[in-house]
């Protein structure tokens, strides 16, 4: 369900959100997104990851899997 990503999505800190938003919704690289925010591919997938389990715990709690 979209709306329940998108309120998942706002207890994400600024740069999960970003990395998340980028990745999945506008379809870029992990590569062109840390280039964008100023660290390397590795970190950007490193907050992809904890951003992505923050996301599964949050929408666990309202009842919805991702």
């Amino acid at each position: 369900n979209q709306d329940a990503i998108n309120h998942a999505l706002t207890f994400l800190n600024t740069t999960e959100a970003k990395v998340i938003r980028e990745s999945f919704f506008n379809r870029r690289t992990l590569k062109d997104i840390a280039t964008e925010l100023g660290f390397s591919r590795c970190r950007a997938g490193q907050i992809q990851k904890a951003a992505l389990r923050k996301l599964r715990y949050y929408l666990s709690l309202d009842g919805h899997e991702l």
